[in-house]
């Protein structure tokens, strides 16, 4: 298998658990109702973070493979890092498309709205989500571990 290959799919199984721990802590705050009125209101946000999270840490995956496995780079800073970049990026985009539907032609000032829908949400994602991202991460580093062991049996390549 391909040191890319392999990032990826590290990469895309920690997204997976982030989206699963961010189901649980939603479904903690608010319930199932309330569940299912997020995913209702806002189809758009619901694709970004279905979608666009996990293809977007496919890349940083496919990225950092070949930098922790052939490269010799710490498996857990870059693992976090990467995670940290698909979590911001994805979190931007669903904020600013709620920004852009609700917050941009509102009453208050233009100021006020990027706060309120962007701002707050980037704080809350990395308040809520950097413990996962990081446990996610000592897991990726584990299994980085792991495949290291095979680079030299030369069955991971570039």
């Amino acid at each position: 298998m391909k040191a890319r290959q392999l990032g990826a799919r590290y990469a895309c199984n920690a997204m997976l658990f982030g989206l699963f721990c961010a189901f649980w802590i939603i479904v903690g705050l608010t319930g199932s109702q309330g569940l299912a009125d997020m995913i209702g209101d806002s189809p758009a946000q619901t694709l970004i973070c279905v979608v666009m999270g996990p293809w977007l840490a496919h890349r940083c995956g496919a990225w950092a493979g070949p930098k922790v496995l052939l490269h010799g780079w710490n498996a857990l800073l870059t693992s976090f890092c990467t995670g940290i970049i698909s979590v911001a990026a994805t979190t931007l985009a669903f904020s600013l498309v709620a920004f852009i539907e609700e917050g941009w032609p509102g009453e208050g000032s233009f100021t006020e709205a990027v706060l309120d829908y962007i701002g707050k949400p980037m704080f809350w994602v990395f308040v809520m989500g950097t413990f996962p991202i990081l446990l996610a991460s000592a897991g990726m580093a584990f299994a980085f571990r792991m495949a290291r062991k095979r680079i030299n049996a030369g069955s991971i390549m570039q």
